[in-house]
Formats: C-alpha cells, structure tokens, sequence
C-alpha cells in the first residue's frame, strides 16, 4: 500500500553539496567582505557553507576564516541584513584552501519597506498556516519547530492553484526538537495549499542551540538519530555501502534494484557540464526498473514473507536516464530526479539535519 502523496523534496540538497565519510585533511578557508560602494569592510557578515553548520563571521577588519574536512561541491554563501547575499560555488578535494574577496551591494529594498506589521490579514494567516504545514509537516519535529520571525513572509499565487513564497528577509527557525536554530536563505518556494505538495531550494544556515542541561542534550542526540534512521539518506548511504539488509531496510521488488554505474562515457553524456565532478565525488546509480518500494524494520512472517499492512515508500527515478547520483551521506545531487509516495513524502524541512551531522551510526 503506497500513500499517494507526492513531494518533489527540492530541499537544502540543491545546495548540490557532497561529504565524505572517511576523515580528509582539513582545508581552510578565508577571505574578506567590503562594502562595493565604499570598500569599508563589514563587520558581522555570516559566511558558510549552505546545509552545514559550518562557517564564520567576519572580524572588525572584515575577515573571516573557518576549516571543514567535508569534499565535494558546496555553494559558499554570504549573508548581511541589508545587503544583497552573495553565493559561490565551491568544490573541496581535502587539498587546496581557498581564500575569497566579496564586495557586497546593498539591497535596493530599503529597510523601511522591511518593517511589516506582525498583525496580518485573514488570507495571510491561511496562507501561512498552509505554508508551515507543507514546509514544516505535521508532527512532534514540526509541533516543536518555531519560525521566529513570520511578519517576513509573504505570498504570491502561482499557476493555478499554487503559490510562491517570498522572505523579505533571513528567516529564523528554532528547532527544539533537533536543538537548532536554523537561518534560511529563499531560493524558490512553490507549494499547493491545497494538498501540501510542492518543492523548496533553500540556503540554510544550522547553529548548535546551547542545551539547558544534560538531559535536553540527551534528548536532542537521540532526536537526531531517530531523524536519521529509516530516513531516504539512511537508505541511500546503505546501498552505497552495500549493506541495505544489515540496516535493516526491505525493497520490493529484489534488493539490487539499484545498479552501480561505472561508465564515464555515460556519465558525461548524462552530465555534460557537471560529470567530472560527480565521477570524482558521487556514486551514481541506475533504475532497474520504474520503480520500487522501501521499508525499514519490516516484519516477516513464519514463512519469512512480508507481514501485510506495512506501509512502503515507493521510489521513482524523474529523469530519462533514470539515474540517480548520491553522495557518500546519501544526499542526492538533483532532488527533482527523485519522487517519493509515502512515508518519506511526509518528512519535510523540520527533520532535516546538517550535512556534516554525523550519528554514531556513521562513524
């Protein structure tokens, strides 16, 4: 039985990152942040890597510098109230630093036009609710999970029967499910108020929160595992090391309906603009079939078969080639490549861990 409800997850993943398991050499990576107009260095720009919690702010002279182990691709943002952010797509090897010159424009939308009533009116109250349903979801992570600062927030019907979202600014979330405080960046929100299905590309920003004791600390860590067990990276991560029986993980129709792909050639076909990359940083994966269902601790009967009334997550491949490229986290480089019906279609933005979490699982 597969609930028909579909998400096309275009979440923070279009950050188009990549991590590594195994520890690399930690890289550094530093620059400085001026004002374009004058050359003034600001003092406070945030800069990281988006779906991480790694980065820094700038110094009294503009500068900032911060070291990762992680490798692959990651978009380098830049965010200052008032200014127009500023993204730059980098690639890690674990080998060569990088240092960076930002001139930052200010936003031409001036910040009197930002201040906006908290009251607002009957619609947008609807339109909110609906929004935080579809990007949030619909349980104890999203019950737990407050934006903190909504008056930024606004609407704009698109097509027929959906709208875009639009911030006028960062917005903040404290995730005390997680123990985050999230700041995002809006690339594209599209969502149906209707039905809660739609997409997000997102930059988001993760910071620690400070636990008020040991036991908020305890909770928080078991919260994030079980964010991360049964989860779609769990699943993909356990077919990238070939153990999706050991992780406990059932699929329908065979197991090795994913089949490692190997061919360069076909990669660059595929991937004309971005195949060296993905060969030096991704596994890639073809569809053997349509489609295929995934459960995690399934139960059997006495005749080890599958015991009825248990709830798959059907997998569909979006693409004509039906390939699937992943990381060794099991973050998908294209979510648009990816439809989910069922239980994974449910978890939405409030689940979401930091790329360079990593569960005593992983290690």
């Amino acid at each position: 039985m597969f609930v028909r409800l579909v998400v096309r997850m275009v979440i923070f993943v279009c950050i188009l990152f990549s991590t590594n398991l195994t520890i690399a050499q930690s890289i550094s990576i530093s620059g400085s942040v001026l004002e374009r107009e004058t050359e003034e260095p600001l003092i406070g720009v945030n800069v990281y890597l988006a779906g991480t919690s790694i980065g820094a702010s700038t110094n009294a002279n503009g500068e900032f510098e911060f070291e990762t182990n992680l490798k692959g691709r990651f978009d380098l943002v830049v965010s200052f109230l008032g200014f127009e952010t500023e993204m730059r797509e980098i690639i890690l090897d674990g080998k060569e630093d990088f240092s960076f010159r930002f001139e930052l424009v200010e936003n031409s939308l001036q910040m009197d036009e930002l201040k906006v009533s908290a009251e607002r009116d009957k619609e947008w109250q609807e339109q909110f609710k609906n929004f935080r349903r579809f990007f949030l979801g619909w349980d104890s992570y999203s019950d737990q999970t407050i934006i903190v600062n909504p008056e930024y927030i606004d609407f704009e019907e698109y097509g027929r029967s959906e709208l875009m979202v639009f911030f006028k600014q960062p917005i903040v979330l404290n995730n005390n499910e997680l123990g985050y405080k999230i700041v995002i960046e809006n690339q594209r929100i599209i969502f149906n108020p209707y039905d809660h299905t739609g997409f997000w590309s997102v930059k988001p920003r993760f910071e620690e929160m400070e636990p008020r004791n040991y036991r908020e600390k305890r909770k928080w860590d078991q919260n994030r595992e079980r964010a991360f067990e049964g989860s779609s990276k769990h699943f993909l991560k356990s077919v990238i090391e070939d153990e999706v029986k050991r992780e406990n993980f059932a699929v329908m129709p065979k197991s090795d309906i994913l089949e490692k792909v190997d061919n360069e050639e076909l990669i660059k076909r595929v991937f004309p603009r971005k195949w060296k990359v993905i060969v030096d940083n991704y596994h890639v994966f073809r569809l053997v079939r349509y489609e295929f269902g995934v459960l995690h601790k399934p139960v059997y009967t006495r005749g080890d078969r599958l015991s009825p009334d248990q709830v798959f997550t059907n997998f569909q491949i979006n693409n004509q080639a039906s390939l699937i490229v992943v990381d060794d986290y099991g973050n998908i480089f294209n979510p648009e490549d990816v439809i989910f019906y069922g239980p994974w279609s449910n978890d939405r933005f409030a689940k979401t861990l930091p790329i360079d979490y990593i569960t005593e699982s992983l290690q």
